[in-house]
C-alpha cells in the first residue's frame, strides 16, 4: 500500500503535531494517531509511511507504532508479511542507516529495536531458527565505518532483546535465549572482539574523531553485554551483582588469553588521555573489566592461566591508582572501586597474595582507600565497594595469623580508624548545614556501614576499641569546653554510640575465634588464652559504661533528639546479643568479681545490668510517644529479649537450649510491667495511630504471662495470675457491655441470639449516649486482645483466653465476646473499630498449630462457629446495604472489611473443632447464613478491583476453594446461575495471577466443582440439550457420538435434586463458563512454565463434560503447528487420555497427570 502526496503531508503534520505541538494540537494528533497503533489492518499505512516519508517525526512514529503492533499482535501477522518488514528494515538501515547516524541518531534505535523485535518473536516461532541475521549484518562490517557502526548497533540491541525475564512466557523466552547464546552470540562475540583487537592494534584507521568515538564506544557496549549475557538462564538478582559469577561458555577460548585485560586497561588509558577524553568509553572498559574478573573459576584450563589473568588485572587497577587516571571522572571512579571489591569476591586472599603484583596492587589500594574516606564528600557510595574490600580480608588474616601478607593487618586497622573520622567529619559539616547526605537518616546505609565497621574492627581490636573509647570522651570534652555546638555533639555522640554498639556486635560471631589483640601473632589453629579473654570482655563493659552513662543523662531531658534514641537502642540490640545471659557466661568467665560485666557498668548483679535495658524500654514507651520509630524499635527489643531462643554448645561441649524470656521473668521491673501494663504512664497505648504497636506489645507481655504460667506448673510461682492479668480488659468489658449496654434499656439483649440490636429499634444514641466515646475503648480492647491471643500457642494458653471471653456458655449472647457481635451493629461502617475487631476474631478462631483442642462433649467449637456466624451476619447485611457510590475510598471503607471476614470464616471452617453437620440436623442456620452472606460479600467486588486489590484479597479465593471443598452443595444452591458465572470468571482471572497462593486456591476450587458437577450428573443422568455440548453418562467417545442428538431432559426436572438443578440452569444459562476456563489451561501449559499437577485434576473433569469442546480445541492447536510437526502435537494429544476409564477415579486422575505432564514437556522443550 503506497500513501498518495496529500495523505503523507496530514500524516506527517499530525507526527509533528504529536510530538513537537501544544497541548491541544497534541490532544487532537493522539485522536487520529491512536488508531493506528490499536487497529492491525493500519498496519500496511504504518509501513508505508516508514517507506516513503524522510520526516524525523513520522518515521520515529511509525516505528515505534510498529513495534506495538508486531508485539501485540504477533501471531495475526502473516509471516510473509514479517520477512517483508524485516528485509525492509536491513534495506533501510543500510541505505539510509550513515545519514540518520549523523542527523537523527535516536531515528536509528528506534528502527533496530523494531528490527530485533521481529527476529526475537521469529526465533520464537521456529522451532530450529538459523542465524541469518549475523550473515545479514555482517555485510554493514565490511562497508563504511558508520555502517559499522550501525551493525555493531544492530547486534548490541540484539543481544539484548533477546535477554529473557520471568513471566507467563518465561519457559518459551528462556529456549529462545539459550538457543540464541549457542548460535548467533559465539559470532557476534567474535566479531566485538576482532574489532576491538584492531582498534587497539591500530589496524582501523579513522579520520573522523565522532566516527572513531562511536564505533569504540558501540563495540564495547556489546562486549559488555554479550559479557553480561545471562548465559545460564537464571534470571539473576541485580541488587547483588558483586556477587555474581559469570558462567562463559567453554568455547570462548579467547578470554583465556592473559592480554585480554591489557587490552582494557590501554583502551582506557587512550580515552583518558587528554587528546581523545572519551570518559564514556573508559567507563564502559572498566564495566567490562568487572565482568571479566568474575568468570568462572572452572573456565580457565589450568591455575596458572587463571593467575596470569588475575595478575593483568591486578597490575591494571595498581597502575590506574599509581597514575590516577581518569579518576577525576565520577564514573570511572566508581566503577573502579566497583573493580576492586568484584576482584576481592572473586578471588580467595590466597590466590591474591600469590601473584606477583600483590604488594604494589595491595599498597596502592590502600592509599587510595585512605585519600577516598579522607575526601568523605565525594562519592559516598563508591566508598562501600573499598570499605567491603578491607572488610573480605579480615577473616581470612584471623585464621592465617603470621602467615598473613605483612602490613596488611596495619593496612585494615588504619582504613579502620580512617573511616572511624570520615564519620565525625560528616557529623560535624552536616551540623554546620552543610548540604551533604546523612548516613544516619538512612537506615540501609547506616546499617551497611555499621556492618563493615563491626568486621573492620575484628582486626586489632583493642587498639580500635581504644580509639573510639577515646572518641567518645574526646567528643564529650568538646561539647563541655565550647569548642563544638550542642547540634554537633548530638551528630558525633550519635555516631559513637552506634559505634560502641557495632563494636560490640562484632563479637556475635563465635567469641572462641580469635580476635587480633594488638598484632597478627599465633597461628590458625590458635585458641586465645584466659587473659585476652576477659581483657576482650573488660573492654566491652568500658565501651558499654560510656554509654549507659550518657544514657542515663539525656533520659533526663525532655528534647533528646530521635536519632540518638536510635542509636540506643541499636546499641542495645547488639549488647543484648553478646553480654547477657546464660550465653555469654559461657565464654565470658573473669577472674575476679571486679571484672564482672555488672561491676564494670556499677551495679551488683547481672539482673540488674538486664534492668538497664528493661528500663530504657519502658521509659521509651512511656516517654517518646511521639517518636514512631523509637516505639517500633523498642518493642522489637523488648521482643528479642522476650522471645529469643538460642541452641548453644558449652565449652564442656554440651548443648543446651536458652530461653531469654525466663530471664525476663525473674527480673523485677518485667514483674511491675506485667502487673500495671496498662498504667496512663504507657503514653504509647493511647495514641490511635500506634494501634499495631498495641497489639505487638501485649503479644510480648502475654507472651511472657504465659511462659510464666507454664513455668508454674514445674512448682516456680508465677508473677502474676491470668485473671490478674486481665484486670484492665475486664474494666474495659464493663464500661462497654454492663455500665452501657445493660444499664441503659437495652436488657433486651438478655435475649438475643443473633438478630442484630437494632432491630429491636435500640441504640447507643437513643440511650442518651454517642457511639463515638466508646469508639477507642473498643479498637483498644480488640488490638490487646489481638496481641494475647497471637500468644496463643498451646492448647494450655487458647483455653485461658477461650474460657475468659465464652465465661457464660450456657447464656447464649451473655458471653464476654458477644460484645463485638454488639458493636458491629453500632460501628458497621466506622473502619477502623471493624477491621480491628474482624482482625481479633480472625486471629480467635485460627486453629494454627492445632492450638484449638476442645473436649469431645464439649459444645465450644459450636459456640465458637456460632459466634463468628452471628459477627459475619450483622456486618456483611449492613456493609452489604450501603451504595457503592457513598464510599470516597472504597477498599480501605469495604473490601479491607470483607477481605478480614472472609478470613476470619475461612479460619473457622478450617479449624477442624466444629461439627458442621450439627446445624442441618437441628435446622440451625448460623452455617447457611455466613455462607450466603459470604457468597454475597465476593460478588459485589468487581473483577477489576478483585485482580487490583488482589494481594490483600487472597481470603477471596481461599474461602471459594473452602466453600467449594467442604460444602459444595449450599454452594451451588445458594448462587444463581448468573452469580456461579461470576465466579468462574474470576477464577480464570485467577489462574493468570503470579502469586502462587491465588493459583493454587483456583485450580483446587475447580477441580471440587468440576468434580461435583460431573458426578452429580452422572449420578442423577441428567441430560442436556445438544446445543449446549454436555457429554453426560458416557465413557466413550462412540457413545457421545451415538447420544449426540438427545435434546430434551429425562422427565423434564422432576426427580432431580436441588443441586442437580441448579447445575442444569447454570450449564444450560452460561454454557461457554468452563469452557474459556478450558481453553485458557491449554494456552497456559503449552506457552507458560507452570506446573502442570495444579492443572490436571480439574482439567480432566473438563474434557469429560466438554468432549466436542475439547476437540475443537485440540483441532485450533494442531492447526497452528508447520506442517511436519502436526501429526506428532496430534499423536500427543491422542496419548493425553492414554489410562484413563472416562472418570475421575483417582487412578483415572493420576494417569492423566502423568500424560499431561509429558504432553507439556515434549511441547514446552521443543523436541517435537
Amino acid at each position: 500500500m503506497a500513501l498518495d502526496p496529500t495523505q503523507l503531508t496530514q500524516l506527517e503534520g499530525l507526527c509533528e503535531a504529536f510530538y513537537g505541538g501544544d497541548v491541544n494540537q497534541q490532544k487532537q494528533a493522539h485522536e487520529v494517531l491512536l488508531p493506528l497503533i490499536c487497529n492491525l489492518s493500519c498496519l500496511p499505512q504504518l509501513q508505508a509511511l516508514l517507506a516513503q516519508s524522510s520526516n524525523p517525526h513520522a518515521l520515529m512514529f511509525a516505528a515505534t507504532a510498529l513495534s506495538k503492533l508486531f508485539t501485540s499482535s504477533w501471531a495475526q501477522i502473516p509471516d510473509n508479511q514479517k520477512e517483508e518488514t524485516k528485509t525492509f528494515l536491513l534495506n533501510y538501515l543500510y541505505k539510509c542507516g550513515p545519514d540518520m547516524l549523523r542527523t537523527a541518531p535516536y531515528l536509528v534505535g528506534h528502527f533496530v529495536r523494531l528490527l530485533c523485535q521481529i527476529v526475537k518473536y521469529g526465533w520464537l516461532d521456529t522451532l530450529n531458527p538459523r542465524p541469518t541475521i549475523t550473515d545479514q549484518v555482517s555485510q554493514f562490517l565490511n562497508a563504511s565505518t558508520s555502517h559499522w557502526i550501525v551493525g555493531l548497533i544492530i547486534f548490541t540491541s540484539l543481544t539484548q532483546e533477546m535477554q529473557y525475564s520471568s513471566g507467563v512466557y518465561f519457559a518459551k523466552y528462556r529456549r529462545t535465549a539459550l538457543l540464541f547464546r549457542d548460535t548467533a552470540l559465539p559470532t557476534i562475540f567474535q566479531v566485538a572482539m576482532k574489532t576491538l583487537r584492531q582498534i587497539h592494534l591500530g589496524s582501523i584507521s579513522i579520520t573522523d574523531y565522532q566516527e572513531e568515538y562511536k564505533l569504540l564506544k558501540q563495540v564495547l557496549q556489546l562486549i559488555h553485554n554479550c559479557l553480561a549475557y545471562d548465559f545460564m538462564g537464571t534470571v539473576p538478582d541485580e541488587t547483588s551483582e558483586e556477587q555474581n559469577t559469570i558462567m562463559i561458555p567453554h568455547s570462548w577460548a579467547v578470554l583465556r588469553e592473559d592480554y585480554i585485560p591489557i587490552i582494557f586497561f590501554d583502551i582506557y588509558a587512550k580515552c583518558c588521555s587528554m587528546s581523545e577524553n572519551m570518559p564514556d568509553c573508559a567507563t564502559l572498559c572498566l564495566q567490562c573489566l568487572i565482568l571479566v574478573s568474575s568468570i568462572r573459576r572452572s573456565f580457565f584450563s589450568t591455575q596458572a592461566e587463571r593467575t596470569r589473568s588475575l595478575a593483568a588485572l591486578m597490575s591494571g587497577t595498581a597502575g590506574i591508582i599509581q597514575t590516577r587516571m581518569g579518576l577525576d571522572n565520577e564514573n570511572c571512579f566508581h566503577e573502579l572501586c566497583r573493580l576492586l571489591g568484584k576482584l576481592n569476591t572473586a578471588n580467595q586472599l590466597t590466590e591474591l597474595a600469590s601473584t606477583d603484583a600483590f604488594n604494589l596492587w595491595i599498597e596502592q589500594v590502600y592509599s587510595f582507600t585512605i585519600k577516598a574516606l579522607e575526601e568523605w564528600s565525594v562519592l559516598p557510595n563508591s566508598k562501600h565497594y573499598l570499605l567491603g574490600l578491607w572488610s573480605h580480608m579480615v577473616i581470612p588474616l584471623l585464621y592465617q595469623g603470621n602467615r598473613s601478607p605483612s602490613n596488611l593487618e596495619s593496612f585494615i586497622y588504619n582504613v579502620t580508624i580512617t573511616f572511624i573520622q570520615s564519620r565525625i567529619k560528616i557529623a560535624e559539616a552536616i551540623s554546620q548545614g552543610r548540604d551533604i547526605e546523612d548516613p544516619l537518616e538512612s537506615e540501609v546505609m547506616r546499617t551497611e556501614q555499621l556492618d563493615v565497621l563491626a568486621q573492620l574492627s575484628r582486626c586489632r581490636y583493642h587498639d580500635v576499641a581504644d580509639y573510639i573509647v577515646k572518641l567518645f570522651e574526646q567528643v564529650t570534652s568538646n561539647v563541655q569546653n565550647g569548642v563544638i555546638s550542642q547540634d554537633c555533639f548530638i551528630s558525633q555522640i550519635t555516631w559513637c554510640v552506634y559505634m560502641h554498639g557495632a563494636l560490640i556486635g562484632g563479637h556475635t560471631i563465635k567469641l572462641r575465634r580469635p580476635l587480633l589483640p594488638g598484632s597478627s601473632g599465633g597461628n590458625q589453629n590458635s585458641i586465645p588464652d584466659k587473659s585476652q579473654e576477659v581483657s576482650h570482655h573488660v573492654l566491652n563493659g568500658k565501651l558499654a559504661q560510656l554509654v549507659f552513662r550518657l544514657l542515663q543523662q539525656t533520659d533526663g531531658l525532655s528534647d533528646t533528639p530521635e536519632s540518638l534514641e536510635l542509636a540506643y537502642l541499636y546499641f542495645l540490640e547488639q549488647f543484648r546479643k553478646v553480654c547477657l545471659g546464660d550465653y555469654a557466661k559461657q565464654f565470658i568467665q573473669p577472674d575476679s568479681e571486679e571484672a564482672t560485666l555488672a561491676s564494670i557498668l556499677g551495679v551488683e548483679s547481672d539482673d540488674d545490668v538486664l534492668s538497664l535495658i528493661i528500663g530504657k524500654i519502658g521509659r521509651n514507651l512511656q516517654n517518646k510517644c511521639k517518636m514512631e520509630s523509637v516505639i517500633k524499635r523498642s518493642l522489637n527489643l523488648f521482643h528479642e529479649l522476650a522471645a529469643g531462643i538460642s541452641i548453644v554448645q558449652y565449652t564442656d561441649r554440651t548443648t543446651h537450649l536458652i530461653v531469654s524470656g525466663r530471664l525476663l521473668l525473674r527480673n523485677e521491673q518485667i514483674q511491675k510491667i506485667m502487673q500495671n501494663h496498662s498504667a496512663p504512664e504507657f503514653a504509647f497505648l493511647n495514641v490511635p495511630r500506634y494501634g499495631k504497636y498495641r497489639t505487638s506489645y501485649y503479644f510480648i507481655l502475654a507472651k511472657l504471662l504465659f511462659l510464666d504460667l507454664k513455668e508454674e506448673e514445674n512448682n516456680h510461682s508465677s508473677t502474676i495470675s491470668f485473671e490478674q492479668f486481665m484486670q484492665p480488659q475486664v474494666k474495659t468489658f464493663d464500661l462497654l457491655w454492663d455500665e452501657i449496654v445493660l444499664k441503659n434499656n437495652l436488657n433486651r439483649i438478655s435475649g438475643f441470639t443473633g438478630t442484630p440490636l437494632s432491630s429491636n429499634n435500640t441504640s447507643l444514641a437513643s440511650a442518651g449516649y454517642h457511639p463515638s466515646q466508646f469508639r477507642q475503648p473498643l479498637i483498644g480492647l480488640a488490638r490487646d486482645l489481638r496481641g494475647i491471643c497471637l500468644a496463643c500457642v498451646g492448647p494450655e494458653s487458647y483455653n485461658l483466653l477461650f474460657n475468659w471471653l465464652v465465661n457464660k456458655p450456657k447464656q447464649q449472647g451473655h458471653s464476654r465476646v458477644h460484645l463485638f457481635t454488639w458493636a458491629a451493629d453500632q460501628f458497621w461502617d466506622d473502619t477502623d473499630v471493624m477491621v480491628a475487631l474482624l482482625k481479633f476474631m480472625a486471629e480467635f478462631v485460627d486453629n494454627k498449630s492445632q492450638r484449638i483442642c476442645f473436649d469431645r462433649t464439649s459444645p465450644n467449637g459450636i459456640l465458637l462457629f456460632k459466634e463468628v456466624s452471628s459477627l459475619i451476619c450483622t456486618y456483611g447485611s449492613r456493609i452489604l446495604s450501603k451504595p457503592t457510590a457513598s464510599f470516597q475510598n472504597i477498599y480501605k471503607e469495604k473490601y479491607k472489611g470483607i477481605a478480614v471476614t472472609l478470613a476470619m470464616l475461612c479460619h473457622a471452617l478450617s479449624g477442624g473443632y466444629t461439627n458442621f453437620g450439627v446445624f442441618e440436623v437441628y435446622n440451625d442456620q448460623a452455617l447457611e447464613s455466613a455462607l450466603r452472606l459470604a457468597c454475597q460479600m465476593c460478588l459485589v467486588i468487581p473483577e477489576h478491583d478483585l485482580q487490583s486489590y488482589l494481594k490483600s484479597l487472597k481470603s477471596y479465593y481461599e474461602f471459594l476453594e473452602l466453600a467449594t471443598r467442604c460444602f459444595i452443595s449450599t454452594f451451588i444452591t445458594t448462587l444463581e446461575p448468573q452469580h456461579l458465572a461470576v465466579i468462574c470468571y474470576s477464577i480464570e482471572s485467577g489462574l493468570c495471577a503470579v502469586d502462587n497462593v491465588v493459583l493454587l486456591a483456583c485450580c483446587a476450587t475447580l477441580d471440587h466443582l468440576v468434580s461435583f458437577i460431573f458426578t452429580t450428573i452422572e449420578k442423577e443422568n441428567i441430560i442436556f440439550p445438544s446445543g449446549v455440548g454436555i457429554s453426560t453418562n458416557l465413557n466413550s467417545e462412540t457413545d457421545a457420538m451415538e447420544n449426540d442428538n438427545i435434546t430434551s431432559l429425562r422427565n423434564g426436572t422432576n426427580g432431580i435434586s436441588p443441586e442437580g438443578k441448579a447445575i442444569y440452569r447454570f450449564l444450560i444459562e452460561h454454557p461457554n463458563s468452563l469452557v474459556r476456563i478450558m481453553q485458557l489451561m491449554f494456552n497456559l501449559i503449552t506457552t507458560g512454565d507452570l506446573s502442570t499437577w495444579t492443572f490436571s485434576r480439574s482439567l480432566l473433569g473438563m474434557i469429560l463434560l466438554y468432549r466436542k469442546e475439547y476437540e475443537l480445541i485440540q483441532h485450533q492447536l494442531v492447526n497452528q503447528q508447520v506442517e511436519d510437526k502436526r501429526a506428532k502435537y496430534q499423536l500427543l494429544f491422542k496419548d493425553l487420555l492414554k489410562g484413563t476409564d472416562g472418570t475421575l477415579s483417582t487412578v483415572s486422575k493420576d494417569a492423566f497427570t502423568r500424560n499431561l505432564h509429558y504432553f507439556a514437556h515434549m511441547i514446552r522443550s521443543n523436541t517435537l
